[in-house]
């Protein structure tokens, strides 16, 4: 059984949700220039596209 190996393998939150915190945890390693995967803090905005003139 899963839950005896993972307990957190099958999560209350939607799979939207998991692909999007996985997309946004992915943009800000790639920012940051990192070879690992980065955690997300609470309260983090990520916004995909271009950068705004000096931004």
């Amino acid at each position: 059984m899963l839950a005896a190996v993972d307990p957190d393998w099958n999560p209350a939150w939607p799979a939207a949700w998991q692909r999007h915190y996985a997309a946004t945890r992915e943009l800000l390693r790639d920012e940051a220039g990192l070879a690992e995967p980065t955690e997300v803090l609470p309260g983090v905005t990520a916004r995909h596209g271009r950068r705004p003139p000096g931004g």
